[in-house]
């Protein structure tokens, strides 16, 4: 069943869309990732455990243990950084005992043998990892994320997508297609600008998306997200026996420092009955083997969203550039349909729309409407040249000029 799954989520249907290859990208190719890896981390999640390290002498059930520090989560201290000498995993020092620092800069344990704070040793900070408790659920609603771009471009682009389905469908006549997105009484110039600023608005969007989701799985994994690509880049050019030598790197993997496999949980044991009380607590070191899945799919995840910031940018200036190329178009062309009628930016993606798909009912389009538009100008020329209820009609000179757009000045007697 989840190869099946698997193979629907992966399947791609080779159809025209309308939106553009860049909004493509992030609505289809991420969308499909994040529920991929959301579906093989998600199975994971329901088969691995952790695993703690415990000794015979520690009289504590093993599996409560592990159930324990799966729900409390375990942690490990940053501050071993520069203490590798003395660190067995990243994180974890060799003893463990060892939870502070002096004022020399060396381990110590900040509880004496007596079982009173040491005033000399410095705890150090402990970094909690408990994301693989909810993971799977987070990286599938980021695919959700990523589709509400094209929910927005659905509703700002209804026209031209009714527009394309009713060409391509064959059910249109220049009359309806006219009539219904050419008719000013029906798409005034306001409504077809908030148009043309939604596609802007979609591209933004998507961008907005990939931002977010980059900086949200930063914030959840301390901050360490941000150049986890770079930083593992750097780290597979170095020898095999030092990458994976941290005696002789000195500097734990950047896929450690990400997602620790190993970490630190403490456990309170505590019981009472009649005779006996028993308070004790345990430190224990423990694995997470979903970390190191989880390590390769973030490092995938880095990769795209970076991807898909770069092609997002792309799309917003791609754009920009239709919509300069528009603008010139509509003021420069010597077309019959631009020159004689007010052509809208909306209206002349219509004209592209229709020119794709059909050349030769762009044709008759672009006729009507020079008809349409010359009709309507021999309208106002009559009732230019109708007399004027102040008394007589105006000079026909002036009135000529005031149609086609120029300055009247009167002409002085000679």
């Amino acid at each position: 069943m989840n190869v099946l799954n698997l193979k629907d989520i992966l399947s791609f249907k080779i159809r025209f869309r309308c939106d553009s290859w860049t909004d493509q990208w992030n609505r289809l190719i991420m969308c499909k990732i994040f529920l991929i890896i959301a579906l093989v981390i998600g199975i994971d999640y329901f088969q691995d455990e952790i695993t703690c390290m415990i000794s015979e002498n520690a009289a504590i059930d093993g599996a409560f243990v592990q159930s324990a520090c799966w729900i409390m989560g375990f942690y490990v201290y940053p501050d071993l950084s520069n203490q590798w000498k003395h660190v067995g995993y990243h994180g974890v020092p060799k003893d463990l005992s060892m939870d502070g620092i002096d004022k020399d800069g060396s381990l110590c344990p900040t509880i004496t043998k007596y079982g009173t704070l040491d005033p000399n040793c410095r705890p150090m900070r402990k970094e909690f990892y408990l994301q693989y408790q909810w993971y799977p659920f987070f990286v599938g609603s980021l695919a959700l994320l990523y589709y509400i771009p094209y929910l927005v471009y659905r509703f700002a682009n209804k026209d031209i997508i009714s527009l394309r389905e009713v060409i391509e469908e064959g059910k249109h006549s220049k009359e309806s297609i006219l009539s219904s997105h050419f008719d000013r009484h029906m798409n005034s110039k306001n409504e077809m600008r908030v148009r043309v600023a939604g596609i802007f608005l979609v591209k933004i969007l998507y961008l907005g998306v990939n931002f977010f989701a980059f900086s949200f799985i930063d914030s959840s994994m301390n901050g360490r997200f941000v150049k986890y690509g770079l930083s593992y880049l750097r780290w597979n050019s170095l020898p095999n026996s030092v990458a994976h030598d941290l005696q002789q790197r000195h500097r734990s993997k950047p896929s450690d420092q990400l997602l620790p496999p190993m970490g630190i949980c403490d456990i309170d044991e505590s019981s009472r009955d009649i005779r006996n009380t028993l308070i004790n607590r345990h430190r224990f070191i423990c694995e997470l083997s979903q970390n190191i899945l989880y390590q390769y799919c973030f490092l995938i995840i880095w990769f795209l969203i970076v991807a898909s910031i770069v092609i997002s940018i792309y799309g917003i200036a791609q754009q920009v550039y239709y919509c300069a190329k528009g603008l010139w178009v509509l003021k420069m062309s010597q077309t019959p349909v631009y020159r004689s009628r007010d052509i809208s930016l909306r209206e002349h993606q219509y004209l592209e729309v229709i020119r794709d798909i059909d050349p030769l009912l762009y044709q008759d389009m672009e006729s009507d409407l020079s008809n349409e538009s010359n009709l309507n100008n021999g309208e106002a020329f009559n009732k230019a040249l109708a007399p004027q209820p102040n008394g007589g009609p105006e000079p026909f000179t002036m009135k000529l000029q005031q149609l086609n757009g120029e300055p009247y000045h009167r002409m002085q007697p000679v």
